[in-house]
Parts: structure tokens; sequence; C-alpha cells
């Protein structure tokens, strides 16, 4: 059994302990969620882990239709209070499709292993925060980042797993050979942080955080920075300019897509349909990360340690604050988040046509 099985298989049967022991039906599904997601880890990649085993005698299929009635309350109620700002960031898609098209891509050339992308990483974490670089290490060497998996949804090249039964996340990332593994680790690192620093992880707190859909904010932003570092020890700058097309073609084909959700489907539409449910909120996070990303990028080019602390707080914060408050404090204003002014000044960088 290989440690990242034995790790694994510890998660689960603590998830399984604590939900038999709980006797809050908040409690419970968040358990339950533990051992769902354990599961699919386990059965995607077809793990060394006898789970029927460990799971004999507990019954997790647990629903409750008030918690349901709850989480569609939180959603309901950004979905209508940033109906406007919503369609204008989705119509960036459409505007940014129009203006670069399909766009372009290019080949990395530069080998890399784990090795060398830890090193990056942890000089790049050196550059930029004191804390997080401590946080890196820290996951280093408690073993909480492995190579490799296959995750719950197409297209993932890594994850951050953060479990109500565990008091760490861990992180599991995709073999990639050059600098792509850099790039993902450095996303995943802010998610870990992030989920280390949240306190408080109440019912309440995690479906506001949840509804808010800013999770992808931070992690996006620390691509661009990382970038930027790129540039700053002269990195192979065909293989620069290869990750900067790639996030950017990707970012205008989230906020296409959308886009297309926005104009189609009504909030019925998409409590509705669980299918339905999950693309648009997968749209949007990636949608919001990627825009308010570069909103913060272009403030740390002009005032890091403010961009830091604003980008930051808005992470901790969007646990108890909706998404309107978010969107009109931390640095930012509404108003501004559907204008292509930032994104385009950035991009054209990228499209040099």
């Amino acid at each position: 059994m290989t440690e990242f099985e034995e790790k694994i298989k510890k998660y689960l049967y603590d998830a399984n302990k604590m939900l038999q022991n709980s006797k809050s039906k908040k409690l419970s599904i968040t358990f339950t969620d533990d051992i769902y997601t354990l599961l699919s880890i386990i059965q995607s990649n077809q793990l060394d882990v006898d789970y029927e085993s460990i799971l004999k005698y507990t019954s997790y299929d647990f629903n409750d239709s008030s918690v349901d009635k709850k989480f569609d309350e939180y959603f309901l109620h950004n979905y209508e209070e940033c109906f406007n700002v919503n369609h204008k960031i989705g119509d960036l898609g459409a505007y940014l499709n129009n203006l670069y098209g399909e766009g372009y891509f290019k080949k990395y050339k530069v080998p890399m292993d784990m090795h060398d992308t830890v090193k990056i990483c942890s000089n790049f974490f050196d550059f930029y925060d004191k804390d997080i670089s401590k946080f890196f290490k820290y996951m280093l060497d408690k073993h909480n980042i492995f190579m490799g998996g296959v995750f719950m949804e197409d297209g993932i090249t890594g994850c951050t797993f953060s479990l109500s039964s565990q008091n760490e996340p861990f992180i599991v990332i995709n073999d990639y050979k050059d600098i792509t593994l850099s790039d993902i680790l450095v996303h995943e690192v802010i998610h870990a942080y992030l989920e280390n620093s949240f306190n408080d992880r109440s019912f309440e707190n995690t479906s506001q955080k949840h509804s808010n859909n800013l999770d992808e904010v931070y992690s996006r932003f620390i691509e661009l920075v990382f970038r930027l570092y790129l540039d700053e020890i002269k990195f192979n700058q065909n293989d620069r300019e290869a990750l900067s097309l790639s996030g950017d073609n990707t970012l205008i084909d989230i906020l296409y897509g959308y886009n297309y959700m926005l104009k189609n489907y009504d909030s019925k539409d998409i409590l509705d349909c669980p299918d339905l449910y999950y693309d648009y909120m997968n749209y949007e996070v990636y949608s919001y990360g990627g825009v308010l990303a570069y909103h913060y990028f272009d403030e740390y080019l002009k005032n890091p340690e403010n961009c830091k602390e604003n980008i930051g707080k808005l992470s901790i914060d969007s646990k108890k604050h909706d998404r309107k408050y978010l969107l009109n404090n931390y640095g930012l204003k509404e108003e501004n988040l559907g204008k292509s002014r930032v994104l385009v000044k950035h991009m054209k960088n990228h499209f040099k046509y």
C-alpha cells in the first residue's frame, strides 16, 4: 500500500468514525460529504483501500430537505442581488471571444521534473509571501502533496481536498513534465493555505462561502503573479508565453460558457436540475476567479502589499458576507468588474495580433 493509499484509508476511517458519533444533522452531512469525496478518490484511482470493510456498518446516504432548502436560499440571494454584474461579467466572454477568436497555443520546450517544480515554487513563495512560503514547506514536510491521480470531473489538473473530519488539507496534482506543473502547484497551495485559515467551519459559514463562488479568485491571481516572477527570473520566453496564452484562452472559454448559461437558463432551471446547477456553478466560479484575478493583479503592480491584504481578506471573509458586499469592498467596485479595459490591457500582451 502506497503512502497516499495509507492516508486516504486513514481519512476514510476518521470520517466514518465521526459520522457514527455525530448527533448533529448538519455535521452528519459534512462528514457524509467527506466519505463521498474519499470514495470518489478511491474508486476513480483504483486505490488499494478496502472501503467496504470500513463502511460495513455505516449508513451514509444522508439527505435532509431543510438543509437543501437553506443552500437554495443562499444561492438565490446571490443570484438575484448580483444579477446585473453576473450578466456584465458573462458579456465579457462574448466580447473577448469576438476580439481574440479561438486564440492560439504554444508547445512547452523546457522539461521539468518534480524536483525542479518544488524548487521553483519554493523560490516563488519566498519571493511572494513569508507565511505562505512557510505553509508550503509545512505541506511538503507533512507529505500532503501527492503526484498523479484522476479527479471527480474531466479536465481537472489538480485538486485541494479539505475534509471536515481532518484538521489540514491535502493536494493531488497531475504529473506534467513542464512549467505547467509549477503553475498548477502554486494554484493549489493557495487553495490549501486558505482552507487551512478557515477556523470556523459552521454550516452557515460554509454555505455562505460556497454560494459566493469566489474560491478561485486568489488561486487564479497567484498564477498571474507567478508568471510575473517567471518574467523576472527570465525563465524560457516561449514557455512563459505558452503559459499566459493557455490561461487567457481558458478564461475566455469559461466566460463565454458562463454567458451562455446566464442567457439561456434562469434560477429555477438551475435549481431544478443538479447537473445544470453543477455546470452553472463551475462556469461562475472560474469566471469570477479569472476576472477578479486580473483586477487584483492590476492593483498588485501598483501596490503589492495593499493588494495582498485586500485579496486575502476577501477570501477569508467570503464566509461572513454575501457576494454583493464582497464585490464592493476589499479594493473592488462592482461597477468596474464588467468592463473589459483591465482584461484587455493585460491580454493584449499575449495575443500578438
